[in-house]
């Protein structure tokens, strides 16, 4: 993409993100949450499937142009950009690259539809990490709802 380009990306992910993120950025910090209808938005941007290629409904943006919009994303707020990054980069690369055609298809669409959900994921004490004494956990992140894990993103 051209400089000019990457300044029309800069601007409008800085637009948006003083629009939408900034005015609740305080709000996300103390409730350490952020509201679902912020997380849809910036999903529907698809700042959440930052390096999901135009096949799978993703942007297809390049490592550079990633960078600028997690950058600009985390001018208003650090929380959202660390769920951009997680999301449109180290979900979405190994499956871009080393899934199967069927893997790529089931997860990377839905990557592209809605982001990671990382919001319903719980880790759970003694089931992974570093419990409370200092010894590891062991198990995995998991989902809150076991019905609903087919509408979610694999999250082990």
């Amino acid at each position: 993409m051209a400089s000019e380009g990457l300044e029309l990306l800069r601007s409008s992910v800085r637009e948006f993100a003083e629009k939408v993120i900034k005015p609740v950025a305080r709000r996300i910090d103390q409730e350490n949450a952020v509201p679902p209808d912020i997380i849809r938005q910036v999903a529907e941007m698809g700042y959440f499937a930052l390096r999901v290629p135009q096949e799978y409904g993703g942007p297809g943006l390049s490592t550079l142009e990633s960078v600028i919009v997690v950058e600009e994303l985390a001018r208003a707020s650090g929380a959202v950009a660390i769920m951009a990054t997680v999301s449109g980069t180290m979900v979405a690369y190994p499956l871009v690259h080393y899934a199967s055609p069927e893997i790529k298809e089931r997860y990377l669409t839905k990557l592209a539809k809605r982001g990671l959900r990382p919001e319903r994921a719980v880790l759970r004490h003694g089931r992974g990490g570093h419990n409370h004494e200092g010894g590891q956990g062991g198990g995995r992140v998991r989902d809150k709802r076991q019905e609903d894990m087919d509408n979610q993103l694999p999250l082990r």
